[in-house]
């Protein structure tokens, strides 16, 4: 996370733009903070029944749209500034971070996941020391994360893993230390994750990417196929853990 100090900046690439920089939000503001849309597979419950069959409602992906201008002391500076902006948000084809800082967010600060989505209407002045632009960043994963937490290793089986966000989050890290045994890592009601065999070593289940990594090698193959890999829920989920010796997490709480 990038530590933004100044309310209404924001920061992608190692490029800090908003209040107090060389790259300012215009008064027009910017979008996107909103709930995004849905994808739903509703159904039409017939052509004499009001309403549809709903059924999974799944959210889609938030854009965030910050209208910015750059104004320097001479073109120069102002078209180099530009170029710098560009480069940050050049359109990729892998997911980055987004740091957002603004006033009344449920965290100081805030990270978003996703990829930048490049730069569009630019307008120039006529002394080229001043321009205006629009840069897009589309969040993949439609919620915003707050700051990591951690829970050290704790040999006592639940560990209350808390997510103080209002949405359910996959942004969690799970250490496992075995003992020898073949461990069991359930978060109720939700899922759990069953190894395949012994664990006599250290091993980090990333339950969003949905990997497992012993000794800095992968080994997905350590997941028995009966596993469903959980989320963490909004509030404090009470995992519990058998066939090793600790567990430790670190998990960042997701919002709407």
């Amino acid at each position: 996370m990038t530590s933004l100090t100044a309310d209404w900046t924001g920061a992608v690439n190692g490029v800090t733009f908003g209040q107090g920089t060389n790259y300012r939000w215009r008064p027009t503001g910017f979008s996107g903070l909103a709930l995004p849309g849905f994808r739903t597979t509703d159904m039409s419950r017939g052509p004499q029944v009001a309403g549809v069959s709903s059924s999974f409602d799944t959210i889609d992906g938030r854009l965030l749209v910050f209208p910015i201008t750059i104004g320097r002391a001479t073109a120069t500076l102002t078209q180099q500034n530009f170029q710098t902006l560009k480069a940050a948000f050049k359109p990729s084809t892998s997911d980055t971070t987004l740091d957002l800082r603004v006033p009344g967010m449920p965290e100081t600060q805030m990270l978003a996941y996703g990829r930048p989505r490049g730069i569009s209407d630019e307008q120039w002045e006529p002394h080229g020391r001043t321009m205006s632009c629009v840069a897009s960043f589309l969040c993949t994963d439609p919620f915003f994360y707050g700051a990591a937490v951690a829970i050290s290793a704790d040999s006592s089986s639940p560990i209350p893993i808390v997510n103080a966000g209002d949405a359910s989050t996959r942004r969690c890290t799970l250490t496992v230390v075995g003992s020898g045994g073949t461990p069991v890592i359930t978060n109720p009601n939700v899922g759990h994750i069953t190894f395949s065999g012994a664990l006599s070593g250290t091993a980090t289940i990333d339950l969003d990417a949905q990997t497992v990594t012993v000794a800095s090698a992968s080994r997905e193959d350590l997941v028995d196929p009966s596993s469903t890999w959980f989320t963490i829920a909004a509030g404090t989920n009470n995992v519990t853990f058998t066939g090793c010796t600790s567990v430790a997490s670190s998990t960042r709480p997701a919002y709407h």
